[in-house]
Parts: structure tokens; C-alpha cells; sequence
């Protein structure tokens, strides 16, 4: 979305808007809007500003209440935003070791359903950037987790399998090819396969 497209839809929403954020994912920058209230009446009459555009809309209860739900989002927000307008509502959340292991589990495994669906019917590019910003946001709830439990990270990260090359490098080698042409098969073994390992350990400690 366009900064001029921005700065109109802050204008119209003036009554509500409290914070707008500019998200870097892997792959986009995507404005997020926090409003105190949903009101579709007033928001029918600026629907053109958002046709075709990338962007998240969120309420203030949102946040005080859904942090529990979507804590790796979340936080993921945080870490790639620029504040563009007023309060930095996400600056001083507070997520929990408890929420981000269900969280982090429930992602790992309908991701690893997703990939098969992905892989069989997804342009190389679009899986390869999807994949990406999974497991960018995925890193980071695991690197906050082992921040607020004191642990190793090798604890969690799962280790490297010199035949799938089941490690980090994978994806740092995706973001750098950004679609893999040649044997995309034996790259999709090795994510599913670091998804495995890693859902196993974050499975272990949750119910430890």
C-alpha cells in the first residue's frame, strides 16, 4: 500500500485510529492499523483504499485480549515495525512462556498439513515465499522463548541432518534463491522434516 494510500485511510479514520504500524515481513510491507472500535458503516465509504492491498486491521481489544491467541504474530509485528502514527501499543506486550508453546505447536503442526497442500498446488515462488515468512515468524517465538526460559538454543533449534539439510541454513539458502527450480522435492523433505524435529522438542517441554 501506497504511503499516500496510508496517510488517506489515517485521515478518514481519525475518530478511531490510535496506531499505525509499517510490517516488514520476508516478503512485503504491510500497514497495521489498530482502531478502538470497529465501525463498518464508516469504513464502507473508504473500501476503495483498501481493494487489492495488503494490510492489517486490528482493535485495541484485539491486542489487550487476543495476545494470548496470536502471540507469535504479535510479536513478530513488533520486531519488523515502524511506528507511523501516535502509540506504540505492541512496545510493552507481555506474552507467556504457556501461550507461546501452544501457539507454537499449533502452528508447527497445520503447517506441516498446509505444506503438502502448498507444495502440490502452489507456484515455486508463492511457497517459497510463504514458507519464508512462516518461519521467520516461528524463529523468533522460539529465540523469545529461549530469552524468557533461560535456555540453550540448541535445546530447541532442531540439529543439522546432513541429508536433508534439516537446519536454518535451508531457509537462509530459500531467502536467498527465493524459488529452488532445481530438486524442490528433497528442500520440501528437509522443511517438513525441521518442523517435525523442532514441534517434538517445543511438544517435549510443554509437557515438561
Amino acid at each position: 500500500m501506497s504511503e499516500k494510500n496510508v496517510q488517506k485511510i489515517i485521515d478518514a479514520l481519525t475518530w478511531s485510529v490510535t496506531t499505525v504500524y509499517m510490517y516488514a515481513t520476508s516478503c512485503w510491507k504491510i500497514p497495521v492499523f489498530v482502531v478502538e472500535k470497529m465501525d463498518f458503516k464508516a469504513l464502507e465509504g473508504i473500501k476503495k483504499l483498501f481493494k487489492g492491498e495488503r494490510f492489517i486491521m486490528l482493535t485495541q481489544n484485539d491486542i489487550d485480549h487476543g495476545h494470548d491467541v496470536f502471540p507469535l504474530r504479535f510479536l513478530h509485528i513488533r520486531n519488523h515495525s515502524d511506528l507511523l502514527f501516535w502509540v506504540d501499543v505492541l512496545g510493552n506486550l507481555q506474552l507467556k512462556k504457556s501461550d507461546l508453546l501452544k501457539t507454537l505447536e499449533l502452528e508447527l503442526r497445520t503447517k506441516m498439513i498446509q505444506l503438502r497442500e502448498d507444495y502440490l498446488s502452489k507456484s515455486p515462488q508463492q511457497f517459497v515465499d510463504e514458507i519464508l515468512y512462516f518461519m521467520h515468524v516461528v524463529r523468533e517465538g522460539v529465540l523469545y522463548l529461549k530469552d524468557i526460559e533461560n535456555i540453550k538454543e540448541s535445546e530447541l533449534i532442531p540439529t543439522v541432518d546432513k541429508h536433508l539439510k534439516c537446519d536454518w541454513k535451508v531457509f537462509a539458502h530459500l531467502y536467498h534463491t527465493k524459488v529452488v527450480s532445481k530438486d524442490l522435492s528433497h528442500t520440501v523433505e528437509g522443511i517438513n522434516a525441521y518442523l517435525q524435529d523442532l514441534c517434538d522438542k517445543i511438544d517435549a517441554r510443554h509437557v515438561a
